[in-house]
């Protein structure tokens, strides 16, 4: 079965201010990003250059970092619509996280480590974008942010930030064991479905 890359949530809303706020209250617990140990969140493929990416991209999660997201309010809402969008139980979300980018961040072709699936919500419209590849390291798609998106983590991919604005945004991984396309049939059982 063929996996796409992408596809948009614009069903679901997120107080945006409020978790910008959110970001800049716990700016002392975010953390870098280490791609040098055996947990790291990304792996790139044979030859092609690790980024550094050093203070950067910072992040500030639940299985990392210890974050108590299960009685922050913002976040809980967030799980919450997500699933009642997705129509899927919320016990398949295993992993949030806030994410806060400089300008000019980037990641290069990479995959990323046991997520295959990922929510991803930009607070505000800093021009990051994503884009796709197939295994001969060839482009096959590029996603400008907008809505929430939930985007094919499997497949290889680069990401870049704005470049002239902070990147604030918010991650949901979901099952390890999941596809963007298990995700797209819950999706495609949901009420919400019918009102892209």
């Amino acid at each position: 079965m063929k996996h796409f890359e992408y596809f948009e949530l614009p069903q679901l809303k997120i107080d945006n201010e409020a978790n910008i706020n959110a970001i800049d209250s716990l700016r002392d617990k975010f953390q870098k990003v280490d791609v040098a140990y055996a947990g790291h969140q990304v792996t790139y493929e044979e030859g092609i250059e690790e980024d550094q990416n050093d203070n950067e991209w910072v992040y500030y999660q639940d299985v990392d970092h210890g974050a108590e997201f299960n009685s922050n309010p913002l976040v809980e809402q967030i799980v919450k619509d997500t699933c009642k969008v997705l129509n899927m139980p919320t016990s398949l979300i295993v992993r949030k996280q806030y994410t806060k980018m400089s300008p000019g961040w980037f990641l290069n072709i990479h995959r990323d480590v046991q997520r295959m699936v990922a929510l991803l919500v930009e607070f505000k419209p800093a021009g990051g974008s994503i884009t796709w590849y197939n295994n001969k390291r060839e482009e096959t798609k590029t996603l400008y942010y907008s809505h929430p998106v939930v985007v094919n983590t499997g497949q290889l991919h680069s990401a870049k930030g704005g470049e002239t604005m902070t990147r604030y945004g918010f991650q949901l991984d979901f099952d390890y064991g999941m596809t963007i396309n298990d995700v797209y049939e819950y999706y495609k059982s949901s009420p919400s479905f019918s009102q892209q």
